[in-house]
């Protein structure tokens, strides 16, 4: 970051930053509070009551992130598969479907309960949902594992450094809408949010949506490693035919056809660009959580060193 900017303490105030940070994370902890009380008893009266589980249509996998990862264009090329069956919600919001039920995330809609959640589902298909938030939230992982603890999970990690940029595009492109979301400082620039972020040490979704080597080490407590695909982005962009089979394969489906339509949908437009300070203060960054990434998978991601 430029050294000669003024720091965001002087700018607009360390405090503002530490209140709208008590803030969101209050409601975040109120909010998994919420989802672990109705996932509890929901689960005991489906243990008193066996029965119930046989009239419900389980998912058998969940896209579960990153954010601005491609999870979008994935559940538009798979729902185009006669096999599968990735639900979405209709919500009021410009009277559209949306792609995302945030089911294990959202208490508005986890309140719908589980019977109305696994009406998108249906009997015949490989049936599936995606939320990029439950990858980053340990609370819907734990309550997926409570009800579905043999679902397959795909994760599609993208360069944290780009992914960074692109939800800060996003947000800004949402606001006000996405006042509420997880960033300190709507409305401001880039290096600021970062900078508001690192220096509180509050974890929010420009810096720690990009840590994944954490996510991945809990996720792997939960779930077993055969269970869980990893996707890298820039591999997906490159050669979505292949990625697309990977994943099908990998769910338990055939041989894609070649007439489906792999036009990426849901990018985003970049109004500005991330300037090479902020880049290389970022590479920096994450170069640790980096390390530790590859070395829970096994094998380093050359499209993400490429780019240093």
């Amino acid at each position: 970051m430029n050294p000669k900017r003024r720091s965001i303490g002087k700018r607009i105030g360390l405090s503002k930053c530490l209140f709208r940070g008590a803030l969101i994370w209050l409601r975040r902890l109120a909010g998994d509070f919420f989802l672990a009380c109705i996932g509890v008893s929901e689960y005991l009266y489906l243990k008193l009551r066996p029965s119930l589980w046989n009239e419900i249509v389980a998912p058998d996998f969940f896209i579960a992130g990153a954010q601005k990862s491609g999870t979008t264009s994935l559940v538009d090329w798979l729902n185009q598969l006669s096999e599968f069956r990735v639900g979405v919600m209709k919500v009021s919001y410009k009277k559209k479907l949306r792609r995302e039920i945030q089911f294990f995330n959202n208490p508005a809609v986890r309140i719908r309960g589980l019977s109305w959640y696994t009406s998108r589902f249906m009997h015949g298909y490989i049936n599936g949902e995606k939320s990029p938030e439950y990858i980053y939230r340990r609370a819907s992982l734990r309550e997926i594992r409570r009800f579905f603890p043999r679902s397959k999970l795909v994760v599609i990690l993208r360069n944290p450094v780009d992914r960074a940029f692109s939800a800060y595009s996003h947000y800004m492109r949402g606001y006000p809408r996405s006042r509420y979301w997880d960033w300190l400082l709507p409305g401001e620039s880039f290096s600021d949010n970062l900078r508001a972020e690192f220096r509180t040490g509050i974890s929010f979704g420009f810096l720690a949506r990009g840590r994944y080597s954490e996510q991945l080490e809990y996720l792997y407590r939960l779930f077993p490693r055969g269970n869980v695909k990893i996707i890298v982005f820039e591999r997906l962009t490159a050669d979505p035919s292949g990625s697309l089979q990977e994943i099908a394969g990998f769910l338990g489906g055939g041989e894609i056809k070649s007439d489906i339509d792999l036009t990426a949908v849901n990018v985003g437009r970049y109004t500005s660009r991330m300037d090479d300070p902020t880049r290389l203060w970022l590479n920096e960054y994450f170069r640790p959580f980096n390390e530790r990434l590859f070395d829970l998978l096994g094998y380093r991601i050359s499209e993400w060193e490429e780019r240093l």
